[in-house]
């Protein structure tokens, strides 16, 4: 399969925001200058981000806005939309972005510096957001349905998750629930953090929170979301018992990053989803 040609190029930039076309001309070399100063920030010796609590822990952000960064730069370059199209320039480009992210994040500890799990998650969490939010309006399927429906479910199931996991009189039940589906050793809960983080992800997601007219900017507020919720459940456990766990944390986080990655196979898959007639209603330029 060829690709579009230099007239093809030029049919996809049409139709894009102003803001959009700026960033196609201006993403080249803004990457030629951020590129090199985020590796050097990366793998300067002893240079740590300070971390304001075990709440929020900056580091992480910081991890997420940076890549992120990183990557909607990238897709904005078109590197082989000639090649390879539209859709298969930003997989490609997507999965070299990632790839550079840990790798970058793995050769830190050859410069005396910390090579993280939890650094290289923030760094996918941020790639695979800017690949998701940076989608052309018109290759994201639209589904009214389908939002006010997770509207509905956001509202019975979020209020009750939430008094859940912050009233000590829900300790007992958390406790029968865990012995109920085998994760009552000391533990073995952290699946469920990694479940409920993911499925709390896509039942936010589809549930469009910024306007089903606005699905870029719905899942990024959704990212955004779902990673300061789990930080602040935990702060506000230590009021019922059950304290503060990182590692509660860690497991919620890995759950948002499921669920983008799964999010992000469904996008690679919707040129070929829209051939056999699923999700051909998209959102209008």
């Amino acid at each position: 399969m060829t690709g579009p040609g230099r007239d093809g190029v030029e049919r996809l930039r049409r139709g894009r925001t102003p803001f959009e076309r700026f960033a196609d001309r201006a993403a080249r070399p803004l990457l030629v200058v951020y590129a090199p100063v985020l590796v050097l920030a990366t793998h300067w010796p002893g240079l740590a981000l300070p971390s304001a609590t075990p709440v929020f822990q900056t580091d992480k952000l910081v991890h997420v806005f940076a890549f992120g960064f990183l990557g909607w730069l990238a897709l904005h370059c078109g590197f082989g939309v000639r090649l390879l199209g539209s859709h298969g320039s930003r997989l490609v480009t997507t999965l070299a972005v990632v790839v550079f992210a840990l790798v970058d994040e793995y050769t830190q500890q050859f410069v005396n510096r910390y090579t993280g799990v939890e650094d290289a998650v923030a760094n996918t969490i941020g790639v695979l957001t800017a690949f998701l939010i940076s989608r052309p309006r018109h290759q994201i399927p639209r589904r009214d349905v389908l939002a006010w429906v997770s509207r509905v479910l956001n509202l019975v199931i979020t209020p009750g998750l939430i008094l859940l996991f912050l009233l000590p009189a829900a300790n007992p039940y958390l406790i029968r629930l865990a012995e109920a589906v085998g994760l009552s050793r000391y533990g073995a809960d952290k699946p469920g953090h990694l479940y409920v983080g993911a499925a709390w992800t896509v039942l936010l997601a589809t549930a469009m929170p910024a306007g089903i007219t606005r699905p870029r900017l719905s899942f990024l507020l959704t990212v955004v979301v779902m990673a300061a919720s789990a930080p602040l459940i935990e702060w506000a456990q230590r009021g019922s018992g059950r304290g503060f766990e990182a590692a509660d944390v860690y497991w919620h986080e890995l759950g948002l990053l499921a669920a983008l990655m799964a999010w992000a196979l469904l996008a690679a898959a919707q040129p070929l989803l829209r051939r056999v007639g699923i999700g051909t209603r998209t959102h209008d330029r």
